[in-house]
């Protein structure tokens, strides 16, 4: 009996636990949109990355948490861009001239993703 089978499978599932827990999701403390957003008129936001819906970033200065039963804030936050804002284009124009150090990705399926995608079928 070969293990060479077993090996890659386990091999593949080792990657993906990484991919999962490397996204952009998984950066920093998660807060509600409308928290954000009222940071970012604030002028509290020092940098956005945007990776298709979920949107990452650093504060100039932590805020406190938006509510008593939350957890402390860490300087880095994501949160998770609704739909019908991701169309709007005077929140991305609003977002770019807010935050000098604005980056932008698509949202697309990395090799990884893809790779497991086509084994489970």
């Amino acid at each position: 009996m070969s293990f060479a089978p077993w090996l890659l499978m386990l091999g593949l599932v080792a990657i993906a636990v990484i991919y999962v827990f490397r996204s952009p999701g998984n950066t920093g403390t998660r807060v509600p949109f409308g928290f954000f957003q009222g940071q970012l008129e604030k002028g509290n936001v020092k940098s956005v990355k945007v990776y298709g819906e979920n949107l990452t970033g650093v504060w100039k200065k932590t805020p406190a948490a938006p509510s008593p039963n939350s957890d402390k804030l860490t300087e880095e936050f994501n949160t998770i861009i609704p739909e019908g804002v991701t169309k709007d284009p005077q929140f991305w124009q609003k977002l770019e001239k807010s935050v000098p150090e604005y980056d932008a990705a698509p949202h697309e399926p990395s090799y990884a993703q893809q790779t497991l995608f086509w084994l489970v079928g």
